[in-house]
């Protein structure tokens, strides 16, 4: 599920005493489910069906290719959780690779969705509405080979989240969460000048909260924050790969996104973590 981009009538909470900050952080699940069934129609319209990854797997707004990136390799076979699914086309390019897939979201419209987008592509893959920040009670213990996310995990707390991802890995498995890139959060949300400055502190970590009927909120974290919190869940750090977009790169209705941008600096991290095998007798 890759975010888009603001509405016009968007803002960016910059003070930690504003009301609308404090009012969504109170109840931020139900603020972004609320806000995700509100936008499911038209963002499903903006980014296209069941075939929106045109025949790939690929990560973030600029769609870096997998095969190129390297971070799934072969998912033959595997047990699949992608958290945040959303409509399921990232699911959908897994399944179509003989895995296995579960996917969860918060939104019981962007679910729907994925279930149509399921049937037009005539694979099979398990869809649930919930809460991704408790794998655990749903799901159980050593479920999944690989748990995934394309541009969702921005929505949960990491450290409610990767407890509960490490519960579901069987050991040795491995999760991949693609976000977007810290450098990038301190720069023009919208993609407008000044296009390479920053804007807003690295360390400033006041949530993104947008306005409208579909209000929804976002942490913003530095690198530091998303290593300890791999860390605290006891995943072992494998990769951070940060793909650099090729010019006339695509951004879809991305533009902070533009490659004039995200060639320069990351736009996209994608953090792949490992549970670590059990231990030999």
């Amino acid at each position: 599920m890759i975010r888009p981009m603001s509405p016009p009538e968007a803002v960016k909470a910059r003070s930690t005493q504003s009301d609308r900050v404090r009012s969504v952080r109170a109840d931020r699940i139900r603020s972004n489910k609320r806000g995700w069934d509100e936008r499911s129609a038209r963002y499903q319209a903006a980014v296209g069906g069941a075939e929106m990854y045109a025949g790939r797997i690929r990560w973030g707004p600029n769609g870096f290719d997998d095969a190129h990136v390297g971070v799934l390799g072969d998912v033959d076979g595997l047990d699949v959780l992608e958290i945040g699914c959303g409509a399921a086309q990232f699911g959908i390019e897994l399944a179509r690779r003989g895995a296995n897939v579960t996917g969860i979201d918060l939104s019981a419209e962007q679910i729907r969705h994925g279930r149509e987008n399921v049937r037009s592509a005539g694979v099979r893959i398990r869809l649930v509405t919930g809460n991704a920040e408790r794998l655990r009670r749903r799901f159980g213990d050593a479920s999944f080979d690989a748990v995934v996310s394309d541009f969702a995990a921005g929505f949960m707390d990491l450290d409610r989240l990767l407890p509960e991802v490490a519960a579901v890995l069987r050991p040795g498995g491995f999760v991949a969460l693609a976000w977007t890139s810290p450098v990038l959060d301190c720069m023009t949300g919208a993609g407008e000048p000044p296009l390479l400055a920053f804007k807003y502190s690295y360390f400033d970590r006041t949530p993104w909260v947008d306005a409208g009927r579909d209000a929804t909120f976002e942490f913003k974290r530095t690198y530091g924050d998303w290593v300890r919190a791999f860390a605290h869940a006891g995943l072992m750090l494998e990769d951070l790969v940060e793909p650099q977009a090729s010019k006339g790169a695509s951004h879809a209705e991305w533009r902070n996104f533009r490659w004039e941008r995200t060639s320069v600096v990351p736009g996209t991290c994608i953090w792949k973590a490992r549970k670590p095998s059990l231990a030999s007798p």
